[in-house]
């Protein structure tokens, strides 16, 4: 057992050494360091920070407990960019209670026997580099009280069994790279989840039934306004597949792009209340080439072209200042059946101030729509009234 004493007492592995311990301890106002290339290995029991006492890692720590592998309580747990950690444990992996959890380097965590992987009880984590979570034979990420985590770079939950992973009580912000699932994998939730600031959402399908593709349940709101939606498809579809990779109380929003193209024939639906599926149809009406949104003076020109069309009556023209709710400012006819190219244009007049947000709706004859990623112009200046 190692313990750094209460006090301004600064301990550090430095490169090229690798420690073991059965415990490690760093109390009030104590500090642990670990150098680029040094290494702490825990065999049986915790890293505990507590009460202000702080662990920076920029090498590599490796935890096998058989309690809470790394607990934050009060304390602060730096991951360098450098920094990898392995934690595989029987009650949490990573334990965040009342402390500051901020990952920068590499966070591999496992759990066994109706265990958490990552638990943040009270207190703020933020991940800006890679947390990968292998296996949860319990909660994948379990926040609750006034935890919260923040996501700017790549989370990957999947497990090696059928057991699905949660995030209890509160939702996550996410800022960055989101894969729900591990080639595939569900993620459940019951409050809300929150795609913000050009964030990206992996999804990977691989057939219809529900451990085939993956998929988000949530109990409260997801906010897609600000995201993209990343999807690979690597099954053969047949007409009216319909795959849901959202399900919540509410959607607000929709996906802001869609990069890479979705495969021929695949669309994004939104007309169901609460779901986002992926729908098949192997003869869409309009195959759309680009949309695109340009700032002209004071004015907005919009400009789109399609590939083809087939039953297409014509293109709602919806603006938002929010990117939630939207207002239809125009419409333009559609050439109703038409294999060659045809492109299009509409000139908003009035922009507001600020961020202006537009998509198209594409209007078939029998009442089906569909829309397209949406684009943003912004104004700085004196424009006309909305």
């Amino acid at each position: 057992r190692v313990v750094i004493a209460a006090g301004d007492y600064n301990c550090q592995i430095p490169a090229g050494e690798n420690v073991s311990a059965n415990s490690v301890a760093i109390e009030v106002g104590a500090s642990l360091t670990v150098d680029l290339t040094g290494a702490l290995t825990l065999v049986g029991d915790t890293i505990s920070i507590e009460n202000f006492g702080t662990l920076t890692n920029n090498g590599e720590l490796d935890i096998e407990s058989d309690e809470l592998g790394l607990s934050v309580e009060i304390g602060e747990f730096i991951n360098g960019p450098t920094g990898t950690i392995e934690a595989e444990e029987r009650v949490a992996g990573v334990n965040e209670d009342g402390g500051v959890f901020q990952n920068n380097g590499d966070l591999l965590a496992s759990s066994y026997f109706n265990a958490i992987a990552v638990r943040i009880v009270n207190g703020p984590a933020t991940n800006d580099g890679s947390i990968l979570i292998n296996k949860a034979d319990g909660d994948a990420i379990a926040i609750s009280t006034n935890g919260s985590l923040t996501n700017r770079a790549t989370i990957n939950i999947g497990q090696s069994d059928d057991v699905e992973d949660d995030i209890e009580d509160h939702g996550i912000d996410n800022r960055g790279v989101f894969s729900p699932g591990f080639s595939p994998g569900t993620l459940s939730f019951t409050n809300d989840l929150d795609f913000s600031e050009n964030s990206i959402l992996i999804i990977k399908v691989q057939g219809t039934t529900s451990n085939a593709f993956d998929q988000i349940l949530g109990g409260g709101n997801i906010n897609i306004s600000d995201a993209t939606l990343n999807a690979t498809i690597t099954y053969s579809p047949t007409d009216g597949d319909r795959i849901v990779i959202l399900n919540a109380n509410t959607i607000s929003g929709t996906f802001q792009d869609i990069n890479p193209a979705l495969p021929a024939g695949w669309f994004v639906d939104y007309t169901v209340a609460g779901e986002v599926a992926l729908v098949f149809n192997a003869a869409l009406p309009v195959e759309l080439v680009y949309f695109a949104a340009s700032k002209i003076a004071e004015v907005v020109l919009l400009e789109w072209q399609t590939a083809s069309e087939s039953n297409n009556r014509g293109f709602d023209m919806l603006h938002s200042i929010d990117g939630l709710d939207w207002r239809n400012i125009g419409f333009v006819a559609g050439n109703v059946n038409a294999q060659e190219s045809n492109s299009y244009a509409f000139t908003h007049s009035k922009p507001v101030i600020g961020d202006n947000y537009y998509r198209l709706r594409q209007l078939d004859f029998d009442g089906q729509y569909s829309d397209s990623a949406i684009r943003t112009v912004k104004f700085d200046g004196t424009t006309a009234g909305f």
